[in-house]
């Protein structure tokens, strides 16, 4: 047109190396030329006359090809840095802050099970510790694992205790029909002697011998002929029978018996596998994270509890026994039994430490109680019978009582969140304090909701860094894609107006304006939570693509670079027209989720499944979906025009270090706030927050069960059984 296209590509020749410097200089060129020839027109001169005066104003094209080089090459060199950092270390940068956000939330110590049951336990223990808690690590099943621990410690009562209950789970002693096998009877003996060499004041060994000796020499069964009725609210009418026995080897019988003597007088019972699981818990380190806190839950609930079944099935062979005693009209040997029996219960539920000890305890006392009653009417001894009816009715209904207790009730189960709905014990008056784990939940959901954010923006760049890596492939020359720099203000605007705002936005909206929300969980505000986050998370990166798009568009036009026209309002019409039906539709319901009509019910089956937030899940998938409607229709159309193709491959390179940078300061800021709430919440998770099986009982209204136990066996020790 005015012929200085080929002297601005000689004058800017050596600028080469940096397209988008040359493009710029090129520019400045041009507008100097243009005012220089426009003041020659003024002067009288003739379009081409002017164009040329201009031309050799400028002076020596060489000489002024020089200035330009001299005057950019430290600025190249610069830029050229620049420029490898933000091609080559922002993208594995902003992975890697993902990353170390990732390892971060999967809590602060390793720990979880393997395919053989293994725990791997944190690194920074010492090897006794370790030793304590995996056993040799060469040994290859749990029971092995439990005996390589006593070995080493072979004076230690826990240990050891821990050992024959891995033996009795183990299954080697039974059979399929959980029948003692009389050919291993002398290594169960063994086993339970040095045990009771180990722990002498602890009677689980003498009844467990009792147990196995009565087991492996009688054989019980219900008696169809002498049924007995339970007369208690929970169960009225229900049917019972009483046991009977056969004694097959009298004389290991009776040492059955002589073992159940000698552990009724003593001051303990414990089979020590709950005490082994706290001293497991007491070695790691206190939950920092909330995985921290869920693999202890994990390793509580995979703790082998001990076998209640040879303790119950003592308790029925010795009732079993009283009532043959008593037809035999040994008056005082049946009545002595009975009492043992109930003795051995009682000790049993008064001692226990976990649940599954005192239930079971309880339901073999009532058993004993019921054949107590059979005792004396076969003796003849009405009142006495009478008495242990009244013990039996009494007992049944404290228990019924127990457990018609208050429990966690449907109207505490918004306020609970995800975990504690799923592991709160549903036992009678247990006491939960919900808030510091739904706190920590809630962390974690904006932590998961940062991860879908960042990963969006980190494909993107992706994507966009491989569409640009085939492109300078593929082209040479003037045709190849362009990194243009917006400059650090437009950055300062992308960064204050696509991410800091709608942040300070959300806080604000979240911890100011809807706060009471934060006393319900994520199960009950699922729906209005996911549909928050969809719009946070879809807002910024929707404000992030577009400025970052126009601030490049901006600098290409400045640089001389071909871009497509804007879009018009009338273009966009029913993207718009889409954009606000849904918005509003989003607010009614967040509004309606605060005002009520939209709140999911607070009790019956759409409280606890999830139901109620289901119009929330539906509006939050419709907000993506329009989004990335959106982002096709704003910037993919348009940019595959013909004419525009250069300025499509630079818009694409260009976005890569925008987004993932964008990554890198979001990830870094948000993601160490979001973690030291996360660890502020888990500081709070002890006590009535915490879940324990060594508590269970204590934290319950089972207590009372235990505690009556305990004094029903003071009361038959001072009575001299």
């Amino acid at each position: 047109m005015n012929g200085w296209e080929e002297l601005v590509a000689q004058l800017t020749d050596r600028l080469r190396v940096d397209p988008e410097l040359r493009m710029d200089v090129a520019q400045e060129l041009r507008a100097h030329l243009e005012d220089s020839a426009a003041e020659f027109r003024q002067a009288g001169q003739s379009d081409e006359e002017a164009s040329a005066s201009a031309a050799r104003a400028l002076g020596d094209p060489q000489e002024l090809s020089e200035q330009l080089w001299q005057a950019n090459r430290r600025r190249i060199r610069i830029r050229g840095v620049c420029r490898w950092a933000a091609q080559v270390a922002l993208l594995p940068a902003a992975i890697l802050v993902i990353a170390a956000l990732v390892l971060g939330a999967r809590g602060g110590y390793s720990l979880g099970l393997d395919p053989h049951g293994r725990f791997s336990w944190p690194s920074d223990l010492s090897e006794e510790q370790r030793f304590v808690l995996q056993g040799d690590p060469a040994a290859s099943t749990p029971l092995e694992r439990a005996r390589s621990i006593t070995d080493r410690w072979p004076d230690n009562p826990v240990y050891y205790g821990n050992y024959v209950a891995q033996a009795l789970a183990s299954g080697d002693f039974y059979d399929s029909q959980r029948h003692i096998r009389p050919q291993r009877l002398g290594e169960m003996m063994a086993l339970l002697d040095k045990g009771e060499r180990i722990d002498p004041k602890n009677a689980v060994y003498n009844f467990q011998k009792a147990s196995w000796l009565i087991q492996a020499s009688s054989t019980i069964s219900e008696d169809t002929s002498r049924p007995w009725t339970q007369t208690a609210p929970q169960c009225q009418g229900c049917a019972r029978h009483y046991w009977k026995i056969e004694i097959r080897d009298r004389e290991q019988f009776q040492r059955g018996l002589a073992e159940l003597g000698r552990g009724l007088p003593k001051p303990e019972w414990t089979c020590h596998t709950v005490d082994m699981m706290q001293a497991r818990l007491d070695l790691l380190p206190q939950p920092r994270r909330l995985n921290d806190w869920l693999r202890r839950v994990v390793l509580q609930v995979s703790v082998l509890l001990p076998s209640t079944s040879d303790s119950r099935v003592l308790a029925r062979s010795l009732s079993a026994y009283a009532i043959q005693l008593a037809e035999a009209g040994r008056a005082a040997e049946a009545v002595d039994m009975a009492r043992s029996a109930a003795q051995m219960d009682a000790k049993v539920g008064g001692r226990a430490q976990s649940l599954i000890e005192v239930l079971t305890a309880e339901f073999a006392y009532l058993e004993v109680l019921a054949h107590a009653e059979q005792v004396h009417k076969q003796l003849g001894q009405a009142e006495e019978a009478r008495k242990a009816r009244s013990a039996f009715e009494e007992e049944l209904a404290f228990y019924d009582g127990l457990s018609k207790g208050p429990r966690p009730s449907q109207r505490d189960v918004p306020h609970a969140g995800m975990f504690w709905m799923a592991l709160a014990p549903g036992l009678p008056g247990y006491q939960i304090d919900f808030e510091p784990v739904r706190s920590a939940e809630q962390f974690v959901a904006a932590e998961v909701a940062l991860f879908a954010l960042l990963w969006c923006l980190v494909i993107n760049a992706l994507l966009l860094g491989l569409l640009s890596l085939l492109s300078l492939i593929r082209r040479r020359g003037a045709d190849r894609s362009m990194l243009l720099f917006v400059g650090w203000r437009r950055l300062g605007s992308i960064c204050l107006l696509a991410i800091v705002l709608p942040l300070a936005g959300y806080a604000f909206y979240a911890h100011v304006l809807t706060a009471a929300d934060r006393a319900y969980g994520l199960n009950y505000t699922a729906g209005k939570t996911l549909l928050e986050y969809a719009v946070l998370i879809g807002g910024i990166f929707f404000l992030l693509v577009r400025l970052s798009c126009s601030a490049i568009r901006r600098r290409a036009e400045e640089i001389g670079l071909a871009v497509p026209p804007r879009l018009r309002l009338r273009d966009r019409r029913w993207i718009v027209a889409l954009g606000a039906l849904i918005a509003l539709a989003a607010v009614v319901y967040l509004a309606g989720w605060r005002l009520g009509p939209f709140k999911p019910p607070r009790e019956g089956p759409h409280a606890t499944h999830g139901i109620g937030s289901l119009p929330g899940l539906a509006l939050a998938g419709l907000v993506v979906l329009y989004l990335l409607i959106c982002e096709v229709r704003e910037y993919a159309g348009p940019l595959f025009r013909k004419p525009f193709a250069a300025f499509r491959r630079t818009l694409y390179r260009s976005l890569v270090p925008i987004f993932a940078a964008s990554v890198i300061v979001v990830g870094a800021a948000c993601g160490w706030g979001l973690a030291w709430g996360e660890r502020s919440a888990m500081r709070r998770v002890k006590g009535m927050a915490d879940i324990n099986i060594v508590n269970e009982v204590e934290r319950s209204n089972y207590r009372l069960l235990r505690d009556r136990l305990a004094a029903r066996h003071e009361v038959m020790m001072s009575q001299g059984r």
